[in-house]
């Protein structure tokens, strides 16, 4: 197993008062099982109905063509665990491009939302952005997505809307 190197962290604040640091580290191998069962979450959710071990291997199936299409639109993109002190709480995957950073993808773990995780993660990504000469951030969100409402409270502004899902950016200012 290879080493990891935090890439950035950042003080988060949750229940009790506990302080926990928010780190995104790079992906490894051995990270694959932890994001198939981040992806399992929601569709063990919505398709109830069907046998286990034919829904392992749908969501499977499903995850590996997710990861396909980002590698084929994002070839340059990073894949990141984010984790709040030793406990994996999710994923994100980056871009970097002429205009500055894309969010292609964020996930948080079921039990560690409604937390702040996810508002920490957002502002260590800006933080990380303007580490590197980026002043723009951009994202898609699904129109029924819950994460909606944490990028409109972040500051991300509507840029364009389909029937299924919203185009965001948010313009980063040094402080």
């Amino acid at each position: 197993m290879k080493s990891r190197e935090a890439v950035h962290s950042f003080p988060s604040i949750i229940k009790h008062h506990k302080i926990m640091n928010i780190s995104i580290t790079r992906f490894t191998s051995s990270d694959e099982p932890f994001f198939l069962k981040l992806y399992s979450e929601q569709a063990y959710k919505n398709l109830p109905f069907l046998p286990h071990e034919q829904l392992d291997k749908i969501v499977e199936m499903q995850y590996l063509a997710q990861l396909s299409y980002y590698n084929n639109q994002w070839p340059d993109a990073k894949t990141y665990l984010v984790k709040a002190e030793h406990l994996e709480i999710g994923k994100i995957i980056l871009s970097t491009n002429k205009t500055g950073l894309h969010i292609i993808d964020v996930v948080i773990g079921e039990k560690y939302r409604n937390k702040g995780f996810g508002r920490k993660l957002l502002m260590l990504v800006e933080q990380r952005a303007l580490d590197i000469g980026c002043t723009k951030i951009t994202l898609s969100v699904a129109t029924n997505n819950r994460a909606k409402k944490l990028y409109d409270y972040q500051g991300y502004k509507v840029t364009s809307q389909t029937e299924t899902h919203i185009a965001m950016q948010k313009h980063l200012m040094k402080s």
